[in-house]
């Protein structure tokens, strides 16, 4: 289970890619039959770029992609070998429906698309029953997470899977964590007791539940300040 936190074990590859000959119309034809937004374009098996829909349709439909990308336009992509929380940042930070997903060199693998990050977060922490997330931000130095376990555990809850993911500041990371409460507050009043700061919350029946709320955007955009 664990070596399923990476982006490798969650890439789709049946999303058609794009040539920078296709034509703009081209491009946006493929995103409404794909029912998707973005779409990358390859050079060879080469990760080039990112095209949005809406970009794209400011353009004359028969301008071809080379024409209307330049080194202005964000690319943004993530490893195979990257934890899934730097795919759910960088999909947040770009408001992404598809993130591509590169190896060694930009050789492009597949994309990793919103609903495919939402089931792999189903799928990472399987529980069901009476659950709540909580994600703590922590300074790197003062990381302790046998400490923060016996804080959880001190409040007759367990910790059933908590990982990790460092903030673009590199000072401070997030701890994210699965307790077996459906009412979290002993727990938070205990964390804020001892001076954790606690950004994000979330108590529901079962694990789709936690992922499937409006208020996980508001957790993306803030690991991203």
């Amino acid at each position: 289970m664990l070596e399923r936190i990476f982006v490798k074990y969650f890439i789709n590859t049946d999303y058609p890619c794009l040539k920078m000959d296709d034509t703009v119309a081209y491009a946006i034809s493929n995103m409404e039959e794909w029912k998707i937004k973005h779409l990358p374009v390859l050079e060879g098996d080469t990760y080039s770029a990112l095209v949005e829909e809406t970009d794209l349709s400011q353009f004359s439909s028969s301008m071809k992609l080379s024409e209307v990308i330049n080194d202005a336009l964000p690319s943004p992509s993530v490893s195979e070998k990257a934890h899934i929380f730097e795919a759910y940042r960088l999909a947040a930070q770009y408001r992404l429906s598809a993130l591509p997903v590169v190896s060694g060199e930009n050789h492009y693998r597949g994309l990793i698309t919103q609903e495919s990050l939402f089931l792999a977060m189903g799928e990472l922490i399987p529980f069901e029953g009476e659950l709540s997330l909580l994600v703590v931000e922590i300074p790197r130095r003062d990381l302790n997470l046998s400490a923060l376990v016996h804080l959880v555990e001190s409040n007759n809850a367990h910790v059933l899977c908590y990982t990790t993911q460092m903030l673009g500041n590199g000072e401070n990371l997030l701890a994210f964590l699965i307790i077996d409460l459906a009412d979290p507050s002993p727990v938070m009043m205990s964390l804020e007791r001892f001076n954790y700061k606690l950004v994000y919350h979330s108590a529901k029946y079962g694990m789709r539940d936690l992922v499937s709320a409006n208020r996980w955007e508001e957790l993306m955009r803030y690991m991203n300040i």
